[in-house]
């Protein structure tokens, strides 16, 4: 035993001591800075930098010089069958697969509304859900799918409102057998739901053809308090 402790105090008094460079040099490591030899003392690299070469990530840029930017057609429908593939995989029923897809839009317009409003320095808040429709079947089709959607009406319920769209974009490039019943633009009418359910005015989409199959009708349904609160505000 006491040769045994004996080993290990000569083994710790023959360890060398390091020099102060060797300690800053250790320590930069570890550290957040970046350690430069030929310096005196060690620089911190910038958290906002971009390295040389590199092209700025998407939070770096400009959110009003992107707005005009087209994404290419066929790289949207390719992105949008990777999509339809993946939630697929995870379904059994296409009732199911709807709404996964509604869910995905849904996300996707909660945030939309947000980004949009500051790209239009909207700076006044839509109080009745006609006006922010408007703006729906204008500005935010625009500049999703580069054109204006076909028609606004009212439906024959209250609180029911209708958005007709000729040749929608997630539907152009899919086939489907006759048999099945399965609707691709349920991702729009997620994106529809997400919008004014962000704008305080929470209903319900559906997606549905006119009896030529020619317009597709995204059907918003307001709930009840949302309609109790438009009528209200119209006396």
């Amino acid at each position: 035993m006491i040769k045994f402790i004996n080993f290990f105090e000569k083994k710790i008094l023959m360890k060398r001591v390091p020099t102060d460079s060797e300690k800053r040099h250790s320590s930069s490591i570890f550290s957040d800075s970046v350690y430069y030899p030929n310096s005196a003392t060690p620089s911190p690299l910038p958290m906002n930098s971009t390295p040389i070469g590199a092209s700025p990530s998407i939070i770096e840029k400009n959110v009003f010089k992107t707005r005009q930017k087209e994404v290419a057609q066929s790289a949207f429908s390719f992105l949008f069958s990777e999509i339809v593939q993946y939630s697929q995989s995870r379904v059994y029923q296409a009732q199911e697969l709807q709404q996964k897809l509604l869910q995905l839009g849904y996300d996707m317009g909660y945030r939309y509304l947000e980004l949009n409003v500051y790209r239009d320095k909207k700076t006044q808040r839509e109080t009745k859900v006609e006006q922010l429709l408007h703006f729906i079947n204008g500005t935010i089709w625009k500049s999703l799918f580069g054109k204006n959607a076909d028609s606004l009406e009212r439906g024959k319920e209250e609180g029911q409102y209708l958005i007709y769209d000729k040749d929608p974009l997630e539907a152009k490039f899919i086939s489907l057998p006759k048999e099945l019943d399965f609707q691709a633009t349920y991702f729009t009418a997620g994106i529809v739901k997400g919008i004014l359910t962000a704008a305080e005015f929470p209903c319900d989409v559906k997606v549905f053809y006119t009896s030529n199959k020619e317009y597709t009708v995204y059907v918003v349904t307001l709930q009840n308090h949302v309609i109790e609160r438009e009528r209200n505000l119209s006396k």
